[in-house]
């Protein structure tokens, strides 16, 4: 509809309309799941678990309905555009794998989704078709990209970027444990690839990141303490894709554990916490991911989530210097 107008124009109206179809869209769907008793589960050892299991989940479905719908209002070209097809396509699995967990864990009524081992094997085969058809076919291209630095990795790049991809997903789906931590941390994360992608003339990435932080801005306003719905899997293994998908389009690999450095934290969290108890049978953190550990000791839930943010704020600034 808007596609006849200059790109200055189309970004602010991919952000405009992020806004407005999410918080439309969100409403609909908080809604449609009173309606319907859907709601979440969460484990037992959460503090104000009875009053959080009554809370809608899958915000994940209309976050991203109302990106995409966004996109399309602006400029249905777009898909001429060859990166903005694998963020497109690559996202969607991921938000499948989530959905369908969302939904076992509905249909099961606990918090028991799709098996680990099951959900890793497809999230892997998805990366590598990612890798594959992002030109990283050829050897020329197994490299990691560093400021001034090129970095050639040979034949371990698709073992090693396989590994940080994955994590990177599924660090940003552990992040999503109390109210707004999650939409907080991804807008701040976002910032530094939609100015690097900006500046890399990568037209395609610029409207997707924008039309996504206009609906996670406005899906915050649901989302904030006391959350009205949660992002649930859908929605943190959707933005946990397009967040690993963009550095290594815009071959930013190396501002995955800056821009992201709350989320490696929360990752690591867990990982510290599933060693030491196997070795030593003793827990390092009363609740892992760490956010839960600081909750357990007392600290007010929005205190966490605030002090979180102005950690994810200032890595946010950190990375963005390093993309200028």
């Amino acid at each position: 509809m808007f596609y006849f107008l200059n790109f200055e124009s189309k970004m602010i109206l991919v952000l405009i309309f992020g806004m407005l179809f999410s918080y439309l869209l969100t409403k609909l769907w908080i809604y449609l799941e009173h309606q319907k008793g859907i709601h979440q589960f969460v484990r037992e050892e959460m503090v104000d678990k009875s009053i959080k299991e009554k809370t809608p989940t899958m915000g994940g479905v209309p976050l991203f309905l109302a990106t995409n719908l966004a996109l399309l209002v602006v400029d249905p070209f777009l898909f001429k555009d060859d990166h903005f097809r694998l963020l497109f396509f690559f996202s969607i699995p991921f938000l499948c794998i989530g959905l369908i967990d969302d939904l076992l864990k509905i249909i099961k009524k606990n918090a028991n989704g799709i098996s680990p081992l099951t959900r890793v094997i497809l999230e892997i085969l998805i990366i590598f078709l990612f890798l594959y058809f992002s030109s990283y076919q050829l050897p020329s291209e197994w490299v990691f990209h560093f400021p001034n630095t090129i970095l050639y990795l040979g034949g371990f790049f698709l073992f090693i970027s396989t590994f940080i991809i994955l994590g990177s997903i599924n660090a940003v789906n552990l992040s999503d444990g109390m109210d707004g931590l999650l939409g907080f941390l991804y807008l701040f994360s976002l910032l530094p690839f939609i100015i690097a992608s900006l500046l890399k003339k990568e037209w395609g990435i610029s409207l997707y990141l924008l039309a996504l932080y206009g609906s996670i801005f406005s899906f915050l306003r649901f989302n904030m303490h006391p959350a009205k719905i949660f992002m649930g899997d859908v929605g943190s293994l959707y933005l946990g894709s397009i967040f690993a998908f963009v550095a290594y389009l815009l071959h930013l690999e190396y501002i995955i554990p800056i821009a992201g450095f709350l989320f490696m934290i929360e990752a690591i969290s867990v990982i510290l916490q599933v060693f030491f108890f196997k070795l030593k049978k003793k827990r390092i953190f009363l609740m892992t991911p760490i956010h839960h550990h600081f909750e357990l000791k007392g600290v007010k839930e929005w205190k966490v989530v605030m002090v979180f943010a102005l950690i994810g704020f200032i890595m946010s600034v950190i990375s963005i210097l390093l993309v200028l």
